[in-house]
């Protein structure tokens, strides 16, 4: 077929149209075609003969450029591995170097100090054996901490583990502080006129007793093995044994540790001279904490125990025949084991606490700008209000009500905290007890639905209104049956019917009060009304196909251009009744918006103010700073309102009424969808006032410990540590600082 001069094969050029990639191809192609011409009859001139050669030579040379280039490229990467790898391993050197000069300066003066007593005269036969024996047993000491040293050492020139490395540094520098603490503690008691050690502690004691004390010093400076002694004493903690079964292996393996320490400890009140003794168990005790509380913020974890071990783990109940005779004899009892007894003996039979888990929760607790509003905004308005606010104080056991100072013409302030939540009619225990492979069968689906939407408070529990002899005759909350065949879902409209019959209950139940609406910070509870200003929703030009907005005020600011328009009312119609546009609504304000486009498409660029008309415009105060209808309603009625921050639910009080509901609702057994509106009826009716003004004080607990700075699992900790108060205290504070520091 021919073509036109028009019309080439490749475009309007030989490749012209083709990319680059696609002309080297072809060019390849035509280069091998070359290559691979049959050699004619007639013979070549040596020139076509050269010139063949020196093609079949560059055929290769692509392929091998590309190969060298991807080597290089390894080696380099290779290369820079390896130096990375050689600072950590030259650092780490010269830490253990450092580490290793401080072990052989301390061996020295040990040495040096151990020959000093050799010189002295000996003032006690008796005495000057266990001195004897001690110093040998440190000189073994040293010569495992020289050998530990060496191995180091090869651990290096082997290129070994960095993290082990580490490790064994850390023990060997605990190492080493224990024997500085052993000497000192020897010397010590040296002092006076003759040196009495052990003698002296076993004055008025038996003999048994002052070497289960030298023996508990030892063991506890890693020098000697208390494995061997005090055999006859160690049988009085095997009754204990078992009380820390279900707990966890480094838990009980300190506490443990700790019966131990007190197991050979003589009595406290037996002598004067035991004090020693008392004294140095007191301050390993207090290093021990200390090394534990050290080690829990560096590694967010204990340390793992690492004794017992197989041999030390067999019990009978591994024999499946024991375990199911001991499974039929405690289901056969009439009389109830304890709780703790019945826990205790299902982790013995194998059984796990399994929770049944569902869905990622992605938390914002620390995001930036959730941080800002609740520290800048929120915490400073609540802490404004809750100085008119009845205050509910922990006073021998009892919650008493503390009344506010107020001032002329002010009103005392309830809060009202108002949350959502849900009840499915299958909705059961989270967790069970279960066997090893067992599985429990749930229905497939959760059951009918009942949605609760209510409100707590300090003052009265429940918002409610009751007679003289104590009924509620006036609920503000609102159940509804959602579903395909069922009530509407529940959308802004109904919280808004709501919160106003909530209002009338309230001025009902606390006359001359006012009212502190707390809400979350939910898109729904934050929702505008239908003429509310939009800028995204508005024309360039008047009129068309664009709904009608409220008039508003210019903001009296520097951020509209015409200053004698500042602070005064802005209609959004024409005359003509119309809908005002961008343009129109911008030029009022002093804007020059010549060559400007109306709205960015798809979306405006990011942290951009001034990219298009209608971002420019919604930018303005009076379009960014509006007010929901949520709170135009409760301002309106003469009361206050306030959005707790995002993912804080625990500053939200009625979030721990709803667990104590669903705790008893899934302990109930339901066949029905009647019975199971009973039950949550039941259950939201039963939580006492009491129950809930504790609630209350935990959130205002959180609160405090966010005002002084604390967050994450400090604040936990000192919420938790606060129990039944209202503030953090001060001897809370002191005690998270002490934990930090040491």
């Amino acid at each position: 077929m021919r073509t036109t001069p028009g019309q080439r094969g490749y475009g309007s050029a030989p490749y012209g149209g083709a990319s680059p990639s696609i002309r080297l191809a072809k060019s390849r192609m035509l280069l091998q075609a070359v290559v691979n011409i049959p050699a004619p009859r007639i013979p070549l001139s040596p020139r076509h003969a050269q010139m063949r050669t020196l093609l079949e030579q560059l055929l290769p040379l692509p392929t091998a450029a590309r190969t060298l280039r991807r080597a290089s490229r390894e080696e380099k990467e290779w290369l820079e591995r390896e130096e990375d790898e050689v600072e950590v391993l030259a650092d780490e050197l010269a830490q253990t170097k450092a580490l290793a000069n401080d072990r052989l300066r301390a061996m020295d003066a040990l040495h040096a100090e151990f020959d000093g007593l050799q010189t002295r005269p000996p003032p006690d036969d008796q005495n000057m054996e266990v001195i004897s024996e001690e110093l040998h047993r440190q000189a073994d000491y040293l010569r495992q901490l020289e050998m530990a040293n060496t191995k180091i050492k090869a651990e290096l020139a082997r290129n070994g583990n960095v993290d082990v490395l580490r490790e064994e540094k850390r023990t060997l520098e605990r190492r080493v502080r224990s024997m500085k603490e052993l000497r000192r503690r020897i010397f010590h008691s040296e002092e006076g006129s003759a040196y009495d050690g052990p003698a002296q502690i076993a004055k008025d004691n038996s003999d048994d007793t002052a070497a289960g004390s030298w023996i508990l010093f030892l063991a506890l400076n890693g020098v000697a093995d208390v494995s061997g002694h005090h055999r006859a004493d160690n049988h009085s903690t095997a009754t204990d044994s078992d009380t820390t079964e279900d707990q966890d292996v480094t838990t009980a393996g300190e506490a443990t540790t700790a019966i131990s320490i007190f197991v050979l400890l003589p009595p406290t009140d037996s002598h004067p001279s035991d004090a020693p003794s008392e004294e140095i168990a007191r301050q390993c005790m207090k290093a021990k904490v200390r090394a534990l509380a050290r080690h829990y913020q560096r590694f967010e974890q204990l340390p793992v125990e690492k004794r017992g071990g197989l041999r030390a783990s067999r019990s009978l109940l591994c024999d499946e025949t024991v375990r199911t005779a001991a499974r039929d004899w405690l289901m056969a009892q009439k009389t109830p084991l304890s709780e703790r007894t019945a826990r205790r003996w299902l982790v013995k039979l194998g059984f796990r606490r399994t929770v049944f888990r569902k869905g990622v929760y992605v938390d914002g607790h620390e995001r930036p700008d959730v941080v800002k509003y609740r520290d800048e905004e929120f915490l400073p308005t609540m802490a404004k209000y809750e100085r008119r606010m009845t205050q509910y104080e922990l006073r021998d056991g009892v919650l008493v009500a503390v009344p506010p100072t107020l001032a002329p013409g002010e009103k005392e302030i309830i809060a009202q905290f108002h949350d959502e939540s849900s009840f499915h009619a299958n909705e059961y225990m989270s967790s069970a007890w279960l066997t090893h492979g067992q599985q429990k069968l749930q229905k497939k689906t959760r059951g009918r639905l009942i949605h609760v939407s209510d409100f707590v408070n300090e003052a009265t529990g429940r918002l409610v209104v009751r007679n003289d002899a104590g009924e509620v005759i006036e609920d503000a909350r609102k159940v509804i049956y959602p579903g395909s065949k069922g009530d509407p879902w529940w959308e802004v409209e109904q919280l808004l019917v709501q919160v106003k019959a909530a209002i009338k209950i309230f001025e009902k139940a606390h006359p001359n009060c006012q009212a502190l609406f707390v809400f979350d910070n939910s898109s729904s509870h934050a929702a505008l009304g239908s003429d509310a200003l939009h800028a995204f929703e508005m024309n360039m030009s008047n009129g068309g196909k664009q709904r009608f907005q409220k008039d508003t005020i210019i903001p009296d600011s520097d951020s509209v251009p015409a200053v004698h328009m500042r602070g005064k009312p802005q209609k959004m119609k024409t005359d003509d009744g119309l809908q005002k546009g961008l343009k129109q609504v911008l030029e009022e304000r002093g804007f020059n918006v010549t060559g400007m486009r109306a709205k960015c498409k798809p979306v405006c660029p990011f942290e951009n103010t001034n990219c298009c008309m209608a971002r420019l415009l919604s930018h303005q105060e009076d379009f960014a700073n509006q007010v929901s209808m949520l709170e135009q309603i409760i301002t309106e009625a003469g009361h206050l309102c306030i959005f707790l921050p995002k993912f804080h639910c625990e500053l939200n009080p009625i979030e721990m009424y709803w667990g104590w509901c669903k705790h008893r609702y899934r302990e109930i057994e339901k066949n029905s969808f009647a019975e199971a509106k009973a039950a949550a009826f039941k259950c939201l009716d039963g939580c006492p006032t009491e129950v809930i003004r504790k609630f209350v004080n935990r959130s205002w607990r959180f609160m405090d410990a966010y005002r002084k700075g604390l967050t994450g699992d400090a604040a936990t900790w000192a919420v938790k540590n606060q129990k039944g108060h209202r503030r953090v205290s001060q001897r809370a504070m002191m005690n998270i600082e002490s934990v930090l520091n040491h």
